[in-house]
């Protein structure tokens, strides 16, 4: 009954799902901040299907899970693990597999030595126009 409500709510209905076993193993998500589903229902989503849900972000933590974070916020989040919306953990669920995460990218890791494109500032002519 739990596991329908919980699928339920974030939009998957069927009547066969208790059959049906999706993993997540390998998965171990960090949830920071609000996010919808909460972060109780990501946490049942992942123990259900063969995930872990980590209280703190540490070593184990193989995906942080946000829907928006300041800048100061993910400079402060060290490490290479990928910041993704909660939609890649939802969508994964409705399609019965492990989509790409990088579909799901909340902030990608490019780093501030990377070459960027230089456009040259464009500045209007000052005309004055006399009636």
């Amino acid at each position: 009954a739990t596991v329908t409500l919980l699928l339920g709510h974030i939009g998957i209905k069927s009547k066969f799902f208790s059959y049906f076993f999706f993993s997540f193993s390998g998965v171990s998500i960090f949830v920071n901040g609000y996010t919808d589903p909460t972060a109780d229902e990501l946490k049942r989503i992942m123990m259900m299907n063969g995930g872990t849900f980590q209280l703190y972000k540490n070593a184990k933590t193989t995906h942080i899970i946000a829907i928006n974070l300041p800048d100061t916020k993910v400079k402060s989040l060290k490490g290479n693990e990928p910041i993704c919306h909660p939609k890649w953990i939802v969508e994964s669920l409705k399609a019965g597999k492990l989509l790409d995460y990088s579909n799901f990218l909340l902030y990608s890791n490019v780093s501030k030595s990377q070459p960027k494109i230089h456009f040259p500032k464009v500045t209007k002519p000052n005309t004055m126009y006399v009636l």
